[in-house]
């Protein structure tokens, strides 16, 4: 639903003080009218908010709370004392989802894999190469 829909919705609803008469939408938008929970919501929205925006400028759901610096602190920490260590172990280790650990490391720019030490054959090594 567009902007300028939920203006609509909200203006009509004001107006007319009534869902049914808001559910006569059709004629003018060409579209199906809008739900009475719809109607009902959208104006609560308002009446709570003072607003038909999203609050959370764009993003709904749970907030994401493990990114505090006390959290964040205590994951580098964790890293930086065995940096051998996996996502999911330190996920186990801290009480925080392996999905947040990650989040944290990627903020802070550091890299998730671990480390393996590759071999190498050296000019030295004239019996190894092929």
């Amino acid at each position: 639903m567009t902007f300028e829909e939920r203006k609509s919705i909200l203006k009509w609803y004001i107006k007319f003080e009534n869902v049914a008469e808001v559910r006569q939408w059709k004629p003018e938008f060409q579209t199906q009218p809008p739900k009475r929970l719809t109607i009902t919501r959208l104006y609560d929205k308002f009446d709570t908010h003072g607003t038909i925006c999203d609050v959370h400028r764009g993003r709904s759901g749970r907030p994401l709370t493990a990114r505090s610096p006390a959290s964040s602190a205590m994951v580098l920490e964790r890293f930086t004392t065995s940096p051998r260590k996996s996502a999911t172990e330190c996920a186990r280790e801290t009480g925080f989802s392996s999905t947040s650990v990650r989040r944290i490391l990627k903020a802070f720019k550091w890299k998730v894999y671990i480390h393996r030490l590759l071999y190498a054959i050296n000019d030295d090594d004239p019996d190894r190469q092929m």
